[in-house]
């Protein structure tokens, strides 16, 4: 995926880490989390999810790919910053979010 970042010129970085563990270090334009945090107790997603999200640059995106039942805890997590979120798409295990 890298590679083909660089061959179109976009500045992608790309993290392999312990969600568990991982701090951001820096701001994102984009999080992209595809089908990873079902792999976590409903605790643990909750946690990487509510981390990551204050890096995230004003007008950036969420990217979330996970399990139907695991995005009602989500939208609860966008929901306690009222007019923060926008939703551009919520449907069949899809949502994607974008900071106001």
């Amino acid at each position: 995926m890298l590679a083909t970042a660089a061959q179109e010129g976009l500045d992608v970085t790309g993290i392999a880490a312990d969600l568990t563990a991982w701090e951001p270090q820096e701001d994102y334009d984009i999080l992209l989390f595809d089908r990873t945090l079902h792999m976590l107790a409903a605790p643990d997603r909750r946690a990487v999810l509510t981390r990551s999200l204050p890096h995230l640059c004003p007008g950036g995106w969420v990217l979330i790919s996970d399990e139907k039942g695991n995005l009602e805890d989500f939208r609860r997590i966008f929901a306690a910053e009222p007019g923060a979120w926008h939703t551009e798409q919520d449907s069949r295990g899809v949502l994607f979010m974008k900071r106001a």
